[in-house]
């Protein structure tokens, strides 16, 4: 058990070890504070940190202890705080003390302070002596183990009721066959352990009980046995549950010895299974004891734990584990169905059925939650109680009933203490929200719940926590990205229950009901919005105690984001007890000056933001640990005086503009990371890296020709910096021009790092050598190395004596021209040269010519698990490559012109690129059987690809040849197609020479899925037997004009997919449509001289789901089965600028059509009775058809219809007399309709339709006379100058409008009408309305008004006097030069607005 003083704050033991060290005793003394009291404050807080345990275990029973918890957690929040400032005050007086007159001086001034902190620290006594004397009245007591309901867990038995039992198939299959698998890879001990891993109610015992009862294992095990393990690790209670298990018979002894012989009896020479459920033992020997017995078993006898705790695993030497995942939801579904229905039928029950699968996704995939949910709600089948319990907390149902939070407040128990306040302070991120682990465990070092152990350093304490909750199953993987975490969502709502509310994340809604009030909150966080305004934040007026301002990435993923400058100028200072503070992602430029009041600061991030300079102030932030400026663009300079700052341990500058670092960064000396450092031309030199030994990870020293001299380079003491793994050196672009050669090879002789890196680049270095550490062999950790535009270099370092060397990359070094023996290093008959390198890429090498390696048999020690080469851009290689590169898999050669010999053998070579090369690299290359994907790209002179290397080709499955301009045919020699035996997918595009695939009549490759022809201009047929090519799916045909007719080709039947594009066809070949029985989805565009769809008596395949004709100006006729409305199954159907079609073919659509889209078909004259009724129509646009008179009847019918598009239809007038559906139609867009007149009738009935745009329709004169749909959401009017004036409109009565734009002059009035304008108005634009000169005093009362634009409103002069609504976030002014020049000069008024445009 780790000792309670440290259970609440393990900052607060911290801080009274510090303030009892000499030094800050002697400043006490001087300053008069009382030492009496503060050790009365550290025996008061003991005193009640004493009764803890007790406490938290029982106050899930008692909601007078959960009161006192929180009394007493408030109150070690205030100890920390003031005992904090007195250590800060106490070392700023110990670094600014430069003489005794000046420290007298300096305690005359303090003494305001002093007795502030007395009387702060007397009133904070009296608090926690209340406190405590409440322990007895509540019945806690010391170091209590007694538990309560939530610890009560009856023991598992491998009993199960299998209809109650679902999913888990594939998981019990999983398991089932590692069981039976022989146990030949452990010869360690007898039985084979396999673990199954999870977090609490993930449905681990229930897993082990179908594996249990599985027939299967009962006829592979002589001996099966289970037992309850539980956090009581009992040797006598396990080995007697396990005897009576495996004999099904009661025992009545309770000794240990008698026990374990039983089971040594039974298992003897027996293949048994051991089921161990629940465990939660960490001690060896505990471990050890226990399977003795199992040691006398025959070979194949396994032990399956189930534990959610994965540190118990090593004790174990488990393999393999096994990390049960979330159920399906379909899984979760049936297991709720059961549960809230029982034997109900669900389906009399469809309003509860979605509202239930609602309830189901929060449970997110565990099995345990959807239980107990299930079996709440079956008690009563009622719409209002199952809407309560869809939107309430998962802690919020009552304790009696809920069996989830209990069963997690398990694992939360036996968390270590110290460990506790990390995952409470979790809470801080929404659901769903994935995490970065380095920069969690820098908020918990801010926060204080991190503290150093011995020599062990807060961030090796951090990752410690970090694994712990990570193998408790606390934190998990993301899924979508490695390098980040996330909570499952009901550990979220454990989190937040235990944090007890002092952790407050603002949902995007602004929400905040949950909370009484915003005093009690130390940790706050928000998702950054757009635009963020200050009423976002006002709550936090209150929040007086706040520690943590953690504003997060926006879900929307918003790249730049707006910030009000009334939170860092006005807010900020008002949060004294801010530790940790974020701005990262905000566009701010500036922060004020007051940061330096906030003492408490210890995590300040100001990545992505604007920010032009910071103040001098935060270089009195003595406890700043973390500083982050990466990408701050516009800063260009650090504080001069950041040398004070020292407790900095992470100063991040990448990507920001800063040109040098201050003079005293050698003061830092406790950084742990510094990924960046700029040698300044002024005095910031290199030597200022000398003492700090500590830094972690990655450093780039930059700007390197700023170094005077090797001895300045030599103070930067680089080999003494052991925790550096990746290490840059960087000299400006061109800075060769000034440099004297030898200085600078001396200088990066001095800069050598320690032998222990594991990466090294070094960039535009100026020397024509390279110093003698780089390759030598003592780097044996070294895996990656990068020698980028290093000019002058003339010899490459002996890079091959690198043992541990995996990934080798040059580029840019022009002085190279032969690459040769020193590459390797010293020659040694035996010596494997690059060894372990598995990546070699040289690249822009533009003088290099040769590459010579040793002779004898060296070359056969070199690459021996090179995977892949690159060599790009080396436009005068010429000769041999190493001879044989027997593991290589990749090789890609871009633009070497000269290269043209023999390539090595290549025995395991899967992927080729040839791109700007020469053709006889094809003829040379042999020995590639294994090649599965060829790219050859703008390779001259080739026709053809040769007869002798297509006997080689024989595995390959992608070919892809682009831009080779002489190519003539893909084979020349006969039978040349037939060595592509395994070939998929075949393009080749931009090879205008190529007239058809073979220069013979050949039989094509059976297994082509996928072939693309594109760009190939003088290409004419296909093969004859192209039909029976039955694997190909998708074909696509795109700018091959000369391919005028398909000669009676018939398409292969199983084709799923057919492009063509810009093909001379004048027709198709008999049944395109009808003979593909596969055919999903045709495409055909820019066939100029296409006229028709061939006819035929076929219908047209149930499979065909998608047409689209594009650009084909000739066709007149559309296919005539599509329009047979019941007998297929088209679900899109696209028609563009198609000028020649003047009507559908007879019929109606059919009724699975979900997307309808007709543009640009200028002589279409009718669509008459197209429309079937219930068709599953969702999307219906027709544009720029200028003969188009009439809308088809029965648009009323389409009941899916959710957008509805008319654009550039000069000659409707008026909509159908029946109108437009009403059940689903959301958007409708209706513009350039030159000589509409009237919208469709009863638009008031649809209440569906939340966007309505009408733009350049001068006729329309009225809205409907019974008005706009109510439920309106966005209304965009623009260029309607006919229509009546907007105070008849009725806006007032939209009371779901949010957007409203106003374009054109429809306005009657000087005054803008905001009167009638509803409150939910979020964004207003005005434009072009030129009889409006001001805007009314009412415009304040658009409470909800975010955006305001307006633009060319020439009248115009100012905005009111009374302001602007308060949540206007962005205002934009343009085209009105007089109110734009106004504003300028009453700039204050508006500059809280988070973004201005004028």
């Amino acid at each position: 058990m780790v000792l309670w003083e440290a259970v609440l704050s393990p900052a607060l033991q911290v801080l009274f070890d510090k303030l009892a060290s000499g030094e800050i005793l002697e400043f006490l003394k001087r300053n008069n504070l009382d030492e009496l009291v503060l050790e009365k404050l550290r025996i008061v807080y003991l005193t009640n940190a004493a009764m803890l345990d007790d406490a938290e275990k029982k106050q899930y029973d008692n909601p007078a202890i959960e009161a006192w918890l929180d009394m007493l957690k408030n109150a070690i929040y205030e100890a920390e705080d003031i005992l904090d400032e007195l250590a800060t005050e106490a070392s700023r007086c110990r670094l600014e003390m430069c003489s005794a007159q000046y420290f007298s001086k300096l305690v005359t001034n303090l003494s305001p302070f002093c007795e502030g902190v007395n009387s702060r620290i007397e009133n904070l006594i009296e608090k926690l002596e209340y406190i405590a004397r409440h322990k007895n009245f509540l019945g806690l007591r010391s170091g209590e183990n007694g538990g309560n309901r939530m610890m009560q867990r009856w023991p598992t038995t491998p009993v199960l009721n299998e209809s109650q039992v679902f999913g888990r198939t594939s998981e019990k299959e999983e398991i089932v066959k590692l069981l039976q698998g022989d146990d030949e890879t452990n010869c360690t001990t007898t039985p084979s352990i396999l673990p199954i891993l999870g977090m609490g109610g993930i449905g681990k015992t229930t897993l082990a009980q179908i594996i249990y009862n599985d027939q299967r294992v009962d006829e592979d095990f002589d001996v099966k046995a289970w037992a309850y393990v539980s956090d009581d690790f009992s040797l006598v209670r396990i080995s007697k549950a396990l005897l009576e298990s495996a004999t099904a018979k009661p025992c009545d002894t309770m000794n240990l010895e008698l026990l374990q012989s039983g089971l040594k009896e039974i298992f003897h020479k027996k293949k048994f299974l051991v089921v161990l459920d629940d465990v939660w033992n960490e001690n060896l020997d505990n471990w050890n004891h226990l399977l003795i017995p199992f040691m006398v078993g025959s070979r194949g006898s396994k032990i399956i734990i189930t534990t959610r705790n994965r540190e118990v695993l090593p004790i174990m030497d488990a393999f393999p584990l096994y990390h049960l995942k979330e159920m399906s939801e379909e899984a979760c579904w049936s297991l709720f169905e059961h549960h809230a229905f029982g034997v109900k039928d669900s389906e009399t029950y469809l309003s509860l059925r979605e509202t239930g699968r609602k309830i189901m996704k929060k449970c997110k995939g565990l099995p345990l939650a959807v239980k107990t949910l299930g079996s709440i709600l079956g008690s009563k089948l009622h719409n209002d109680h199952w809407n309560e319990v869809l939107n309430s907390n998962i802690w919020d149902i009552p304790l009696q009933k809920n069996a989830i939070l209990p069963s997690l407040r398990l694992s939360y128990h036996y968390l270590p203490s110290n460990i506790k306040r990390c995952f409470a302070y979790c809470s801080i991120f929404p659901k769903g929200y994935e995490f970065d682990k380095k920069n969690l465990i820098l908020l918990w070092m801010a926060e204080g719940f991190v503290q150093p152990v011995g020599n062990i350093t807060l961030e090796e304490v951090g990752e410690r926590y970090f694994s712990e909750l990570l193998s408790r199953s606390f934190f998990q993987e993301s899924v979508l990205d490695e390098t980040r975490y996330i909570m499952h969502d009901l550990l979220n709502d454990l989190a937040q229950s235990v944090s007890r509310r002092m952790c407050f994340h603002l949902q995007e809604n602004w929400e905040t009901r949950q909370l009484d009030s915003f005093e009690k909150v130390r940790h706050f966080s928000c998702f950054r919005s757009k635009y963020d305004v200050y009423r976002k934040f006002e709550s936090l007026n209150e929040a007086k105690w706040l520690r943590t301002f953690l504003p997060l990435p926006s879900p929307q993923g918003d790249e730049f984001c707006y910030l009000t400058k009334k939170v860092p100028c006005y807010l900020l200072p008002k949060l004294r007890c801010l530790r940790v503070l974020s701005f990262n992602g905000y566009c701010i430029a500036e922060l004020p000056d007051s940061i330096g009041n906030l003492k408490h600061l210890r995590y300040i991030n100001l990545s992505y933001t604007e920010i032009k300079g910071l103040p001098q102030s935060l270089s009195t932030l003595l406890n700043l640990q973390t500083l982050l400026l990466s990408n701050c663009t516009y800063l260009t300079e650090l504080p001069a005086k950041m040398g004070k700052l020292i407790n900095l341990r992470y100063l991040d500058i990448v990507g920001s503009g800063v040109v040098e670092m201050p003079l005293e960064l050698g003061n830092l000396v406790n950084l742990r990371l510094l990924p960046q450092f700029i040698v300044g031309s002024s005095g910031s030199g290199i030597g200022n890296l000398r003492n700090l030994l500590h830094l972690q990870e990655s450093l780039c020293i930059s700007r390197l020709e700023n170094v005077a001299n090797s001895w300045d380079a030599r103070r930067a003491n680089l080999q003494e910096k052991k925790g550096l793994n990746q290490l840059a050196f960087e000299w400006s672009t061109n800075s060769e021009e000034f440099l004297d050669e030898s200085v600078v090879t001396q200088v990066l002789e001095m800069l050598q790092p320690n032998p222990k890196l594991e990466s090294v680049k070094i960039k535009n270095y100026p020397g024509n050598i390279f110093p003698t550490w780089v390759g030598d062999p003592t780097f044996s950790k070294l895996v990656s190395l990068t020698l980028s535009d290093c000019k002058r270099c003339v010899f490459l370092p002996p890079a091959g004596q690198l043992s541990s060397l995996k990934e080798l990359d040059i580029k840019g070094m022009l002085g190279i021209k032969c690459v040769g023996a020193e590459f390797c290093g010293s020659v040694y008959s035996s010596f494997r040269y690059f060894a372990s390198l598995q990546k070699l890429s040289f690249k822009e090498m533009l003088e290099w010519e040769r590459w010579s390696v040793s002779t004898d048999d060296a070359d056969f020690n070199c690459f021996p698990n090179l995977l892949e080469l690159h060599l790009e851009q080396c436009p005068k290689l010429q000769g041999d490559l190493p001879y044989r590169l027997s593991s290589l898999t990749k090789l890609v050669i871009v633009e070497c012109q000269q290269l043209s010999s023999s390539l090595p053998m290549l025995p395991q070579l899967h992927e080729m690129e040839l791109k700007g090369c020469h053709h006889m690299l094809l003829f040379s290359t042999s020995e590639t059987n294994s090649l599965t994907s060829l790219e050859i790209q703008n390779m001259r002179n080739l026709k053809y690809i040769p007869q002798g290397w297509l006997v080689s080709l024989r595995r390959l499955e992608r070919l892809v040849i682009s831009d080779c301009f002489e190519l003539m045919h893909l084979v020349g020699s006969k039978n040349g197609l037939q060595q592509l035996a395994s070939l998929r997918h075949l393009i080749i595009r931009s090879c205008p020479s190529m007239i058809s695939m073979s220069e013979e009549i050949q039989r094509w490759p059976q297994n082509v899925e996928y072939l693309e022809l594109d760009c190939c201009h003088s290409f004419q047929r296909l093969p004859l037997d192209f039909h029976s090519l039955g694997s190909l799916q998708e074909l696509v045909i795109t700018d091959c004009p000369k391919l005028e007719s398909f000669s009676g080709t018939v398409f292969p039947s199983n084709l799923k997919g057919l492009v063509l594009r810009g093909c001379g066809l004048e027709s198709l070949p008999q049944y395109t449509i009808n003979n593909i029985l596969s055919l999903e989805f045709l495409y055909i565009s820019g066939c100029l001289v296409l006229t028709s769809f061939p006819r035929g008596e076929r219908p047209i395949p149930t499979t065909f789901k998608q047409l689209t004709v594009d650009h084909c100006p000739n066709l007149e006729f559309l296919p005539e089965g599509m329009m047979d409305s019941n007998n297929i199954f088209l679900e899109l159907l696209e028609i563009f600028d198609c000028s020649s079609i003047t009507s559908f073919p007879g019929g109606q659509l059919p009724k699975t059509l979900k997307t309808l889209t007709i543009w640009n078909c200028s002589n279409l004259e009718s669509l008459a009775d197209i429309i079937t009724e219930i068709m599953s129509l969702t999307s219906f646009r027709i544009g720029n058809c200028t003969k188009l008179k009439y809308l088809p009847s029965g648009l009323h019918t389409l009941i899916y219809l959710d957008y509805l598009e008319l654009d550039g239809c000069p000659t409707i007038e008026s909509f159908p007399e029946e109108g437009l559906p009403s059940q689903r139609l959301k958007k409708m867009h209706i513009l350039n309709c030159e000589n509409l007149k009237f919208l469709a009738k009863r638009m008031q009935n649809l209440t569906s339709l939340e966007e309505l745009r009408l733009s350049n329709c001068p006729m329309l004169a009225s809205f409907p006379e019974d008005g706009l749909p109510v439920n309106l959401v966005s209304l965009d009017i623009n260029n309607c100058e006919n229509i009546r004036p907007c105070s008849e409109w009725g806006l007032h009565r939209l009371t779901l409008l949010k957007k409203l734009r106003i374009h054109g002059s429809c306005l009657n009035s000087d005054t803008f009408p905001e009167w009638l304008l509803p409150t939910t108005l979020e964004t207003l634009h005005i434009v072009n309305l030129p009889s409006i000169k001001s805007l009314s005093p009412w415009l304040k009362n658009l409470t909800s008004l975010g955006e305001l634009k307006i633009k060319d409103c020439h009248n115009i002069l100012s905005l009111p006097n009374e302001g602007l609504p308060p949540m206007v976030s962005f205002l934009e002014i343009s085209g009105c030069p007089v109110l734009q020049e106004n504003c300028e000069k009453d700039w204050p008024s508006i500059d809280h607005i988070p973004c201005i445009v004028m």
